[in-house]
């Protein structure tokens, strides 16, 4: 009997330990958080040799325009390397110059509540200032949503920072090269998940109807939401860091930003376990008809995400799953194993903790 309890909750154990043989290290965008050695952002003029030292250093201002996502956009590219964490990196991606209106993630702390043109207009006036506004009321081409576009309705899902997506491609779009995540080490790992959301520019479109600030609809047919409208983002996943943007990923996870009436305004977490082990992950939009158009996808394709988390191996302290299944059949040795983060000591075909009382009936 006791033989039957001990093989029974060492087979636990086993088990247990197997299915947590990972840790997570989160990508957050916080500054406390960079561990990073300092880069420059090669940019002409003022921004010539852009020192990077923390995340808040790629935040753009202003979002819409600024020298960081904008400006010598033919050359430079912006870029960004989780080095010492999760060892994800993103570089805007060419598609006929390495600026923000090409694709890419930026990081951003810009939010606000709200996304009716009255919201627009009070958060316009927050970055750009109240006389811009009064200078420039009525005037939607000044005064579009699209110069809050690293905007989400609500604060960072942890801290102040987090990134924002824009680009797709579908038949219409001249974009070859979609958003990527990769791991800059060449290695392969598991992207557990990460929290995703909406940005207010979108939700703008997704509520009010499609209008460009010139008053036309992008050639859509898009008047707001309706019970059959859907919006997803998809991740594919490569097992090649190099891999050319007509590689055939091996893995596709996705994730519904609308359905129906039902869109998302909160931080929502997104799991990518399926995707397995990827060398690198894009990103892409896929919509329901009415969102498309003469020119292709109506709706701004952005979203934003935050708190990326990815599995590396996990160690324990003076013993392994293997060290366990050796006690099975040789129960004379001492082992020391972690669950839960707590120490167990298995020796003589018995369990104890670090205080040495027996836990038989762990």
């Amino acid at each position: 009997m006791k033989k039957s309890i001990f093989l029974a909750a060492l087979c636990l154990m086993n088990v247990v330990l197997m299915a947590q043989d990972y840790e997570l290290r989160v990508l957050t965008f916080e500054d406390e958080d960079a561990q990073f050695r300092e880069y420059t952002l090669d940019y002409a003029d003022d921004w010539a040799g852009r020192a990077i030292t923390t995340w808040s250093d790629l935040i753009d201002d202003p979002q819409y325009e600024g020298p960081l996502t904008y400006a010598d956009h033919m050359s430079a590219e912006y870029h960004w390397y989780d080095e010492g964490n999760t060892e994800l990196a993103h570089t805007f991606p060419n598609n006929y110059a390495y600026c923000f209106w090409g694709g890419g993630h930026a990081i951003s702390n810009y939010w606000g509540e709200g996304w009716s043109d009255e919201d627009r207009d009070i958060h316009i006036a927050k970055y750009y200032g109240e006389d811009y506004v009064a200078e420039n009321a009525g005037n939607d081409a000044m005064l579009g949503w699209f110069k809050l576009q690293m905007m989400v309705p609500v604060q960072a899902h942890s801290g102040e920072n987090f990134a924002v997506h824009y680009g797709y491609k579908d038949d219409y779009s001249y974009v070859e090269n979609l958003p990527e995540l990769r791991f800059e080490d060449g290695e392969k790992r598991v992207i557990d998940h990460m929290y995703v959301t909406n940005t207010n520019y979108t939700l703008n479109q997704l509520y009010n109807g499609v209008k460009s600030e010139a008053g036309n609809s992008f050639g859509g047919n898009w008047e707001g939401l309706t019970e059959d409208a859907w919006m997803k983002i998809v991740a594919y996943g490569f097992d090649d860091v190099d891999a050319d943007a007509y590689a055939e990923p091996i893995s596709e996870v996705e994730f519904y930003l609308v359905q129906g009436e039902n869109v998302v305004t909160d931080w929502q977490k997104w799991d990518l376990s399926a995707l397995g082990e990827v060398a690198k992950v894009r990103f892409n939009f896929l919509y329901s008809d009415e969102m498309g158009g003469k020119y292709g996808f109506t709706i701004p394709s952005y979203f934003a995400y935050d708190d990326v988390a990815v599995r590396f191996p996990k160690t324990t302290q003076g013993g392994t799953t293997t060290d366990i299944d050796n006690t099975l059949s040789n129960n004379a040795k001492t082992y020391k194993v972690v669950k839960d983060n707590q120490v167990l000591i298995i020796r003589d075909g018995k369990i104890y903790n670090t205080m040495g009382q027996s836990l038989t009936n762990f």
